[in-house]
């Protein structure tokens, strides 16, 4: 099958654009395009002001306003990245599950013709070959899995110990 020049045209800008805009939104992002690249928030595990405890002065009370503000700045931009990002993304994804539809019974007649001109010896070969790597790449997985576990519960640790060290702090404050 070929693509008419638009349409390889307006896949390749598409996925440059997704790319661009993922990149400014995180600049160490290294995600393959049209993956959905996650805008982070905020939250309460990664809040960067300090609790919101009344200000008593006006200088707090001031810089309390501003960050509130720039608060609400910054989550109208992410709110408008998301709108501009998620047509592109679903464009990009259209695209991808129109021509994967249609590459995958070509690919699966080009490999039937190649098995077909391999003796059985060498199939069987390949069968193990591809049977072992799944075995091998499902063990990768697991592992995988059980370092991030082992990472994410070192986070909520040090979050936690940290939370608590902010607690202590601002009660001798008192």
């Amino acid at each position: 099958m070929k693509a008419s020049i638009p349409t390889v045209t307006l896949l390749t800008l598409l996925t440059a654009t997704a790319i661009a805009v993922s990149a400014a939104g995180n600049p160490s992002a290294t995600k393959a395009p049209g993956m959905p690249n996650p805008i982070r928030d905020t939250g309460p595990n990664t809040k960067l002001s300090p609790p919101s405890t009344p200000a008593t002065n006006p200088v707090d009370q001031q810089r309390h306003a501003e960050i509130k503000a720039l608060d609400d700045k910054i989550r109208l931009m992410r709110e408008q990245l998301k709108g501009e990002i998620d047509p592109l993304e679903a464009q990009i994804k259209a695209a991808r599950e129109k021509f994967d539809a249609e590459i995958k019974p070509l690919q699966d007649q080009r490999t039937q013709l190649i098995e077909e001109g391999e003796s059985q010896d060498l199939r069987s070969l390949n069968e193990q070959e591809t049977s072992q790597i799944a075995d091998l790449d499902s063990h990768e997985k697991a592992d995988i899995e059980k370092l991030r576990a082992s990472y994410d519960d070192q986070r909520k640790e040090l979050r936690a110990s940290f939370a608590q060290k902010r607690h202590d702090l601002l009660a001798t404050k008192k």
